[in-house]
């Protein structure tokens, strides 16, 4: 495996920058690093002396500009120790320095506030320059692109990967629910609670983050938070409550699914406990109003991280939040799966009545948002390795299973997500429905066999309770074929927003069932099947199938757009869904920054020993 060194020379740049004073001055790296240097640490500790380490780094530089060259008397282990001396470099001017740089970008070219720019660069930065370094200036990585070791590391072939996941796919006839008994099951996501949330005060406030009492009262009638919502501003806690208060005593549900995104949006704010603080609270209020009787099975967003999407699978960073999940969800998950989330956050749990395996998904594991994936892309936390293991364990038990996450897969890496559509595919008679949140809207995915033919699987989409982006609070309620787990059909339920402000503080409010899928677009089952004619109509009828889905997809009257930009959305997979709108091949679709600067997937090679960093 050969990787360009424009990269790694773009890292050592970065550390250059970071130890001279002024740096146009500056004639080489040996000018820059001189001063830094401790030789006597150098040889104790690394083995290497000063002149060795930067004919290490002087190798590098002429590797940028020249063709590959032959090895200037220098050894792999010089070139391992040069690198692992160069990692052990204090990194708090390079930080500071790149993190200023993206204030003042983000601030000059008006993509945030100043107050977000500085947050999310004072947040995101400390994850992103180690991951690049540990990436592209970890010694088993650089050291065989400059041709001074041999690999230790070798490209996962994709193709192959997909084809040893389907090798074994059982030849079967597709599930027929019986219809003898059905029972409910809620799925409700992305509540995003502002607690700071103050009704009368200003909605149309110009940041990202209104309602609050720092942006003051009102300024006019018209412009002033509601007591249940603005669609300019995340949900009020009483509006989560009276939520809860209405699932239980309107609908029922036998149990839960509940896909992450908890804390508000104001990430200038964010703490680590804040975060997980809004999903404990919102687990204590379905424990108070459900009563125990109606089981939950949870799983984070990317809110419940801080910062947010990036969620640390290499070390014990996040222990504190997977220890604070896994008390609080014990009791609806079991003792086995709860452990499981103490370790690693994704769990699988069994629901007896349906004879059914809920397997959650910690989907910040492929979301190109995490820039803890730049250190290594490559199936974090060996979470699609693990769910091939659960579906086995369930397909060879009779069992039928439910995939929850927060993150739908067409926001994942496309390595990530093209994995994952072959593992539904292999499994698709086990895999008896699929539910994520994350987007807001509501809506559905759609997975096929490789050749794009036959569907075998469907993501379903519920829209968000928060109002944030216009939206009206909504939830969803499947019902479910007792005999077979397969959902039948779904409920969708509203707030009328505008009605309940007009009526202010009132005891309870409602949700109105918006719509019955079934019915609403003349299905006969939300099977894959189904779901595909669904998709197809979208564009073949845009004005009034294509009318109808657009208008549920923002659960308000904002509806607006192409129906075959919808039709494209509804597939899968980014690049899919790219090259349905753009006519070109699935190859040609570019891939997103933080996947190509990530790399491909790895695997050790052999028995090639490995340098601890």
């Amino acid at each position: 495996m050969r990787k360009t060194a424009l990269s790694c020379l773009f890292l050592l740049a970065l550390v250059s920058l970071a130890h001279a004073s002024n740096f146009e001055d500056i004639e080489d790296i040996r000018e820059i690093l001189a001063p830094h240097l401790n030789p006597e640490l150098m040889l104790l500790k690394y083995n290497i002396t000063e002149d060795e380490f930067f004919a290490v780094l002087d190798h590098a530089e002429n590797m940028l500009y020249q063709e590959p060259t032959a090895n200037p008397g220098l050894v792999c282990g010089t070139c391992l120790s040069a690198f692992k001396y160069l990692l052990s470099f204090k990194s708090e001017i390079l930080l500071q320095l790149i993190q200023y740089a993206a204030f003042q970008y983000c601030t000059y070219t008006k993509m945030q506030t100043e107050v977000i720019c500085k947050a999310a660069a004072d947040s995101f930065m400390p994850i992103i320059i180690p991951s690049l370094a540990k990436h592209y200036l970890g010694p088993t990585r650089v050291c065989p692109t400059i041709l001074l070791c041999s690999d230790y590391y070798k490209e996962l072939n994709l193709d192959e990967d997909i084809a040893t996941i389907l090798k074994d796919k059982p030849v079967k006839a597709d599930p027929t629910p019986t219809g003898r008994k059905t029972v409910k099951m809620l799925h409700i996501s992305d509540m995003h609670i502002d607690f700071e949330y103050v009704p009368g005060t200003e909605a149309n406030c110009g940041d990202f983050q209104c309602c609050e009492a720092v942006h003051g009262p009102a300024k006019t009638p018209e412009s002033a938070a509601g007591e249940w919502g603005a669609q300019t501003c995340d949900l009020p806690p009483a509006t989560a409550i009276q939520a809860l208060r209405f699932i239980e005593e309107k609908i029922k549900p036998d149990f839960a699914v509940w896909t992450g995104d908890n804390s508000d949006h104001a990430i200038w704010r964010h703490t680590r406990e804040i975060n997980t603080n809004a999903t404990l609270w919102i687990g204590e209020q379905m424990k108070a109003i459900f009563n125990s009787t109606v089981k939950v099975f949870p799983i984070d967003g990317n809110h419940e991280c801080y910062p947010i999407y990036n969620f640390d699978h290499f070390t014990d960073r996040e222990n504190s939040v997977k220890t604070a999940f896994s008390e609080a969800w014990q009791g609806w998950i079991g003792a086995k799966a709860a452990s499981d989330v103490k370790k690693q956050l994704f769990y699988s749990s069994f629901y007896e009545p349906l004879n059914l395996k809920i397997i959650a998904l910690e989907t910040n594991a492929c979301d190109d948002g995490n820039y803890f994936l730049l250190e290594n892309p490559t199936d974090a936390g060996g979470m699609l390795a693990w769910l091939r293991q659960e579906l086995l364990d369930a397909e060879s038990k009779g069992q039928s299973a439910y995939i929850i996450g927060h993150i739908p897969a067409d926001n994942c890496m496309d390595q990530w997500a093209r994995r994952y559509e072959a593992i539904v595919d292999r499994f698709n008679y086990t895999i008896r429905g699929q539910f994520f949140g994350h987007s807001h809207n509501d809506f559905f995915r759609m997975f096929y066999t490789q050749d794009r033919t036959t569907p075998v699987g469907v993501q379903f989409i519920a829209g968000s309770l928060t109002t944030l982006g216009k939206q009206n609070p909504s939830f969803r309620v499947f019902e479910i074929d007792v005999d077979t787990a397969i959902p039948i059909r779904y409920h969708q339920y509203t707030l009328n927003l505008t009605k309940y402000n007009k009526m202010g503080k009132v005891d309870k409010i409602e949700w109105d069932e918006t719509y019955e899928v079934l019915s609403e677009y003349n299905l006969t089952d939300i099977s894959p099947a189904s779901m595909h004619i669904l998709r197809n109509r979208i564009k073949d009828e845009p004005k009034t199938t294509g009318a109808k889905v657009i208008h549920h997809y923002h659960t308000n009257d904002r509806a607006s757009g192409n129906a075959t930009s919808y039709y494209c959305t509804s597939l899968a997979i980014h690049t899919d869904q790219s090259a349905c709108q753009n006519g070109r091949s699935v190859k040609e679709q570019a891939a997103s920054f933080l996947e190509k600067l990530s790399g491909p997937w790895i695997e050790r090679i052999g028995n090639q020993t490995l340098v601890t960093m």
